[in-house]
């Protein structure tokens, strides 16, 4: 999965500024069981590096992805 994030402040704010950035997910899973053997989520600037390590953001989707797989293959 491939997205292309961008953010800005409002019009109206003091400073005005905008970032944005290109986020990379892959993920394999093993077919026989969904188990989710790995998942690694990556961005190409450094404000996305650092928000994808300030708050564990490939914990969190694998955990989102598991539950998911979960309810899928049951």
């Amino acid at each position: 999965m491939v997205a292309n994030l961008r953010c800005k402040t409002s019009d109206n704010a003091f400073l005005k500024a905008s970032v944005s950035d290109t986020v990379t997910a892959k993920a394999q899973v093993r077919g026989n069981d969904c188990q989710l053997l790995d998942i690694d989520v990556n961005a190409g600037g450094d404000i996305g590096k650092i928000f994808i390590n300030s708050f564990n953001v490939n914990g969190i989707a694998r955990k989102k992805l598991q539950s998911a797989l979960d309810k899928l293959c049951q």
